[in-house]
C-alpha cells in the first residue's frame, strides 16, 4: 500500500498545475486511489458506481460521485471536489445529506484528491458524525493512518471494526484535546481529581487557585523531564556509538592485516554480489510474544536492514525521533514484516529500527557463526 501511495503522490506533484477541474480530479487522483489502495475497481458496475442516485423518494434527485459496493449494497460513499478546492463545512453538509438517505453505507469520504477526510455514525445510527474520524494527505500519512487505511481494502471490508476504530480515534481525539486545554488552563474538576488522588488533599475555594497554579506547572514540568530524557538518551546513545566506531577504527587499523588471513574471517556469510557480510538478530519480544528474525547486510556506505526481516510492533521511548519517522515510513506489514530495504549509516540505528528499543548496534548484531559485529571489526 505505501508503494501505491507513492505512486498516486508523485503524479499529482507532476500534474498538479494541470489539472483544474473535478473530472480531471477524479480520472487523475481519485479513481487510482479507489483502484491501488481500496483495491475496487473503477470499471466495473457490480463494484463501483459512478453518479450514483440518491435522495427522498422514488424519483431520487441527487447524485453522490461514487457509491462502492458489497452484496450489491453501498457500502461507501465518495463526494469529489477538484484539486485544491479547500473542502469546507459546504462539502461536509453534502456528504451528510447524501449519508443520511443511504442507509447501507456506513463510511462517507470526503476529498479533493489529495486530502481524504473519512466520516462514519459513532454517535446516531445513519447519521454522519461532524468530525472526520481519519484524515490524511497525499503527501501526510504516517504507518498508523495506513494501517487504519487497510481495513477499507476490498479484501478486509469489515463494517463492526471499522466503526469500533472510529469510536476508538474519537475517542482518543477528545482526549487529547481535553488534556491539552488542561496544560493551558486546568478546569476546577480536573485540578480536584489531581490533588485529591495524587497528594490526598481535598480544595476548598479558597485553596484553589493555588493548586490550579501547582497543577499547570506539575503536567508542564512533567512533559518538560519526558522531552528531557528522551534527549538525554540519544546524545548518550550517539556518544557510545561515536566512542565504539573511533576504539574499533584504531583496533582495525593495527590489525588489519591478521584479520585478512583469520579463517573464521572467510567464514561470514556472502550475499550473491559476493563481498556483502550478513548480520542477524533473533529475539523474542517479552511483551506481545512475538519473533523477532532479521537480517543486516553490510554495503561500503553503511547497513542495510534486509526486506523480510521482522520488525517489532512495539517501541519504547529510547529510540530517536529519525528512527521513529523511519519506522512510520517504511513498508511494514500488519505481522511486522519488512517488504523493503532499509538503508542506515550506523548499526545501532538499525538495530534500533528492528527491536524499537535502544543498544548498541556493535554488540547485538552477530554473524551466523554467533561473532560479534565489534569482534569482527568489518570495513567494507
Amino acid at each position: 500500500m505505501f508503494e501505491a501511495i507513492e505512486q498516486i503522490k508523485k503524479r499529482y506533484i507532476e500534474d498538479k498545475d494541470k489539472i483544474f477541474n473535478e473530472e480531471n480530479t477524479r480520472y487523475s487522483l481519485i479513481d487510482p486511489f479507489i483502484r491501488m489502495i481500496l483495491g475496487y475497481d473503477v470499471g466495473n458496475i457490480n463494484e463501483v458506481i459512478t453518479q450514483y442516485s440518491i435522495g427522498p423518494g422514488a424519483k431520487k434527485g441527487f447524485f453522490v460521485d461514487y457509491a462502492i459496493k458489497q452484496n450489491d449494497k453501498p457500502i461507501i460513499l465518495i463526494e469529489a471536489k477538484k484539486l485544491n478546492s479547500k473542502l469546507n463545512a459546504d462539502n461536509e453538509e453534502q456528504l451528510l445529506f447524501y449519508f443520511n438517505f443511504e442507509t447501507t453505507a456506513k463510511i462517507g469520504i470526503l476529498t479533493d484528491g489529495y486530502e481524504y477526510r473519512f466520516y462514519t455514525d459513532t454517535m446516531n445510527s445513519n447519521i454522519m458524525d461532524k468530525e472526520p474520524f481519519l484524515q490524511f494527505t497525499l503527501e501526510n500519512i504516517d504507518k498508523h493512518k495506513l494501517d487504519i487505511l487497510k481495513k477499507f481494502t476490498k479484501s478486509a471490508f469489515n463494517v463492526d471494526e471499522i466503526i469500533s476504530v472510529a469510536s476508538d480515534l474519537k475517542y482518543l481525539r477528545e482526549i487529547k484535546d481535553y488534556l491539552a486545554k488542561q496544560l493551558v488552563d486546568p478546569n476546577e474538576n480536573f485540578v480536584k481529581h489531581l490533588t485529591e488522588n495524587a497528594c490526598n488533599e481535598k480544595i476548598s475555594k479558597k485553596s484553589f487557585d493555588r493548586f490550579k497554579v501547582i497543577t499547570k506547572k506539575a503536567l508542564n514540568t512533567f512533559i518538560s523531564d519526558k522531552v528531557s530524557e528522551r534527549l538525554k538518551s540519544t546524545l548518550a546513545e550517539e556518544k557510545a556509538l561515536n566512542k565504539q566506531i573511533i576504539e574499533n577504527q584504531t583496533l582495525q587499523n593495527s590489525s588489519n592485516n591478521e584479520r585478512k588471513n583469520t579463517p573464521s574471517q572467510n567464514n561470514i556469510q556472502k550475499t550473491e554480489q559476493g563481498d556483502a557480510q550478513i548480520l542477524y538478530l533473533n529475539r523474542k519480544n517479552s511483551k506481545n510474544e512475538q519473533t523477532i528474525e532479521a537480517k543486516c547486510k553490510i554495503t561500503s556506505n553503511g547497513y542495510v536492514v534486509l526486506k523480510g526481516s521482522n520488525i517489532s510492533l512495539s517501541a519504547t521511548d529510547t529510540i530517536s525521533d529519525n528512527i521513529v519517522k523511519a519506522r512510520n515510513e517504511a513498508n511494514i506489514d500488519e505481522n511486522g514484516i519488512l517488504l523493503e530495504d532499509v538503508f542506515f549509516a550506523k548499526p545501532s540505528p538499525a538495530f534500533q529500527f528492528v527491536l524499537g528499543y535502544s543498544s548498541n548496534g556493535y554488540r547485538e548484531w552477530k554473524t551466523e557463526d554467533g561473532r560479534i559485529l565489534a569482534e569482527i571489526k568489518s570495513k567494507i
